[in-house]
């Protein structure tokens, strides 16, 4: 499992406050690695517990996350490299340079309908596994 992903399904079945760490493969890690904060010492020292939500409610939305993580990802990138370009769209900017970068951004937004995204070892988006569109020079 991913933290990364295993931390947004945590916080989607209600376990907002939480320490992770280690490998989760399994009903039994994922009580030994994964601890719920239930409330804070005079200290302020966290005090902690096992998950209050089971195994098989935490797998379930993990691997929903899972499955949509990677189109969420490139739309996230995506969305990036439109603001990066948005100057290209102002009042100022010659036609040619607008044209041309219209037709880059047009590009972008059309790859959720055309991509396949897939994870790469570390959970993240294998961007060999995406044709980007070539930004204008």
């Amino acid at each position: 499992m991913h933290s990364h992903i295993a931390g947004q399904a945590l916080v989607a079945i209600g376990i907002t406050q939480f320490r992770y760490g280690g490998e989760v493969v399994d009903e039994s890690t994922y009580l030994n690695h994964c601890q719920e904060v239930v409330g804070v010492t005079t200290t302020g020292e966290s005090i902690l517990s096992t998950p209050s939500k089971d195994w098989a409610t935490f797998k379930a939305k993990y691997d929903e996350l899972e499955v949509k993580f990677p189109m969420d990802e490139l739309r996230t990138i995506r969305n990036i490299k439109l603001t990066e370009t948005d100057w290209s769209q102002l009042g100022d900017v010659p036609v040619g340079i607008k044209t041309t970068y219209e037709s880059y951004r047009q590009a972008l937004r059309d790859l959720p309908s055309t991509a396949s995204p897939t994870l790469n070892a570390e959970g993240y988006i294998d961007n060999s596994s995406i044709t980007w569109p070539t930004k204008p020079s």
